[in-house]
């Protein structure tokens, strides 16, 4: 079901950035023309401008199914801000490094254009990462965590065809969950599919006692050492 929603939100995703160069291509095509000497900087900037795009259809497509089960069951424990870790943008600065910037060393250089538009994609993007982190919300009901929000977390796939990083955003059933660690500030949620990061979950106080009683209920054991 999660990947089946990535998927499609990255199918989504990319069928609308397509899309979005398809509608520009005509008056960019006539400035690069009235503009050779910014030709580069114009192209260069219309990929980085699509790829912004498609970061945004993708972030808010991420938990579309998890939003519709929201409707659909009682939140028994919310949390907001779930942590992030560096992997986490590994995706998204890659495809920015990919289509901006390898094209032109393979070609033998690369220009001031490229250089400076991959950096302000990079910032771009870096700026979407820190508003997914501080949008998203986890709510745990009786059958599922939800993980709620926009999120522009990036599918990473390996060479035999499965996923080297899920983004984990969406519909999570406990069953998923091979075992937590809960420490003073957050749990750490492992799920059974390796490629899968662990959910990170600010916890303090008594709802991590909450939280430890759900996954409780579920029969999901509890790792030690609290950290590793």
């Amino acid at each position: 079901m999660k990947r089946t929603q990535s998927a499609f939100a990255l199918l989504v995703a990319i069928l609308a950035s397509f899309g979005a160069i398809a509608i520009v291509s005509a008056p960019v095509n006539g400035w690069i023309q009235s503009q050779p000497a910014l030709a580069e900087w114009i192209s260069t900037a219309t990929y980085g401008t699509a790829l912004l795009f498609f970061f945004l259809v993708y972030g808010a497509l991420q938990s579309r199914q998890a939003k519709k089960q929201l409707q659909q069951e009682t939140s028994l424990l919310q949390f907001s801000n779930p942590r992030f870790r560096p992997i986490d943008s590994a995706g998204g600065l890659g495809l920015i490094l990919l289509i901006l910037l390898l094209p032109a060393i393979r070609a033998g250089g690369l220009s001031l254009a490229r250089i400076a538009i991959a950096a302000i994609a990079v910032l771009a993007y870096l700026g979407l990462l820190r508003f997914s982190r501080k949008n998203l919300a986890i709510s745990c009901t009786r059958h599922h965590i939800l993980i709620l929000g926009f999120d522009v977390r990036i599918m990473i796939p390996d060479p035999n065809g499965h996923l080297a990083y899920a983004n984990p955003t969406g519909l999570l059933a406990y069953d998923r969950i091979q075992g937590y660690r809960l420490s003073d500030t957050q749990a750490t949620l492992y799920l059974r599919n390796e490629s899968d990061p662990p959910v990170l979950i600010p916890v303090a106080g008594e709802t991590a006692k909450q939280l430890e009683g759900i996954l409780a209920m579920h029969r999901i054991p509890r790792w030690y050492p609290e950290t590793v």
